[in-house]
């Protein structure tokens, strides 16, 4: 398993549009080979984070130009670029 969350801030007069737009991310994100659960998360400041759980490195790697692709269609919604972090030690706690 593999983590990649991307920290991000929509602007606040663009909140609305934002969630709006994030439905429209998890029709693209269906098609992402390898990618298990992704999880979006904000507060009413507009400050956010994606949480993309992976099958593992690769498959999360050979996705991310189509990830980031998703991000530039909604760049004008957000204050400043997503930044990405990554996380090769993951582990289940709880769940399925």
């Amino acid at each position: 398993m593999y983590v990649r969350t991307i920290r991000f801030q929509a602007k606040r007069s663009a909140m609305a549009k934002f969630q709006e737009l994030a439905e429209f991310a998890r029709e693209r994100s269906a098609d992402l080979d390898g990618l298990l659960q992704n999880y979006v998360a904000m507060d009413e400041n507009g400050h956010g984070v994606m949480v993309g759980i992976w099958e593992g490195k690769e498959k999360a790697q050979a996705n991310l130009q189509a990830v980031m692709s998703n991000w530039s269609d909604v760049q004008e919604h957000l204050e400043g670029e997503p930044q990405i972090d990554e996380y090769p030690i993951a582990l289940q706690i709880k769940g399925e």
